[in-house]
């Protein structure tokens, strides 16, 4: 606050005071809490000064956070790193007294604009979103609507974390949940939030809002734990012989049953297809650009396409899409992709109605698992629309062909 000077004088030498008899008393535990402006209570509260602060970027502390913090600070385990003094604040916005040292964020896609950046913190960034600029969007089109796909968003939640951390190693994502689709607009562009917050060292919570949400929903969200010793258990897929099923994937499936197109279209063939479970060969790695020519076209996840790989899950014979639901997310631990062949074995674990739940692998071409997925719940929301009949379980291309020329399609 201006003119409290003085206010501020005292509370540094009130510091002083408390670490230096701290120092001189190791049995005795000091806490030196400096607080940013309250709400509800405390001295802005009564000066009136509050929406004045706010006008300045200056968020008051909610007084049953500021209490609860209180708490937390009172239960912390004490040890020899425990600092005497800590600063408890929320936002503060660009004060000339008080500044961060902010590193360049690096030159990736959803790094576009920084709208708030505590380092270590917190950071928020927007990025526009259009046909233009991402033309992966028109292949990933469902019932006239072009979808953010999934994988991009755990990409761009990912950079974002991974910035805010100051990390190089890819954190596993815990409790992913796709709660909403996130439209791209045909004629018009959309602006997407991807906010981050460090809960603690190595943790990181992310979310992704959405201009044409007013920003008030998360469509996507995960917790990004780096360095992590993994809770999901390490055992991997089934033992499955190798054979090709009798299908075409870009004749019998692509189109009707399952809706994507282009650089998703990376089934090759199934080697099993049962009800609940399957192993799929995927295409690798496409050429095609992910976004327009002047923006920065590198993964962090690696190519978005081979975790997009347009399901190749048993059940996705049953249903045209699927949303991640229920309360608590799948984990997910990926190593770098490169450009060799992959196959894809998921084994489904549990049906409800209209709610299934996987754990599904990714496999290079040696048989080394480079991404892993367990307890991932998946929920049907719309029925399949078939125009022509199913394709037979049958090894006889020629028979089938001549079923299908002589079954009357469905109206």
């Amino acid at each position: 606050m201006h003119g409290e000077g003085h206010y501020g004088l005292a509370n540094d030498w009130l510091r002083q005071d408390v670490e230096q008899w701290q120092a001189g008393h190791p049995g005795c535990r000091c806490l030196n809490l400096e607080w940013s402006v309250w709400a509800g209570a405390g001295m802005g509260e009564r000066l009136g000064v509050l929406e004045s602060l706010a006008l300045q970027g200056i968020t008051p502390l909610p007084l049953d956070e500021a209490i609860g913090q209180l708490m937390t600070m009172l239960n912390s385990p004490d040890s020899p790193d425990t600092p005497v003094s800590s600063i408890i604040t929320g936002r503060f916005g660009d004060l000339p007294t008080l500044q961060f040292d902010r590193p360049e964020l690096p030159l990736l896609r959803f790094l576009e604009r920084p709208v708030v950046h505590y380092p270590g913190i917190e950071l928020i960034t927007e990025t526009e979103l259009s046909s233009a600029s991402d033309p992966y969007a028109a292949e990933h089109a469902f019932a006239g609507e072009q979808l953010l796909p999934a994988v991009i968003a755990m990409e761009a939640m990912t950079q974002v974390a991974m910035t805010l951390e100051s990390a190089a190693q890819i954190p596993e994502l815990r409790r992913l949940r796709f709660d909403h689709p996130l439209v791209i607009p045909r004629d018009r562009a959309v602006t997407m939030r991807v906010a981050a917050v460090r809960r603690k060292p190595g943790v990181v919570t992310v979310t992704v809002r959405c201009s044409s949400t007013s920003f008030q929903t998360d469509h996507f969200s995960a917790e990004c734990v780096f360095d992590s010793t993994s809770e999901s258990s390490q055992s991997g897929p089934p033992n499955v012989t190798m054979r090709s099923v009798e299908l075409i994937p870009e004749r019998d499936l692509y189109g009707e049953i399952l809706f994507h197109r282009g650089r998703f279209r990376r089934i090759r063939q199934y080697h099993l297809l049962h009800a609940n479970h399957a192993v799929a060969e995927l295409h690798a790695p496409a050429a095609a650009p992910w976004f327009a020519r002047h923006l920065p076209s590198e993964f962090l996840l690696g190519d978005p396409g081979i975790a997009g790989r347009g399901h190749p899950l048993p059940s996705g014979l049953h249903s045209a899409s699927y949303s991640v639901a229920g309360r608590r997310g799948p984990h997910c631990r990926r190593q770098e992709l490169d450009q060799r062949q992959f196959s894809y074995p998921c084994v489904e674990r549990l049906r409800e109605g209209n709610d299934f739940l996987y754990d599904l692998w990714i496999q290079d071409s040696e048989g080394h698992t480079r991404e892993r997925w367990e307890g991932l719940h998946l929920r049907a929301v719309a029925p399949i629309e078939r125009t022509q009949p199913w394709p037979l379980p049958c090894s006889h291309r020629t028979l089938r062909e001549s079923w299908v020329s002589c079954c009357p399609r469905p109206a």
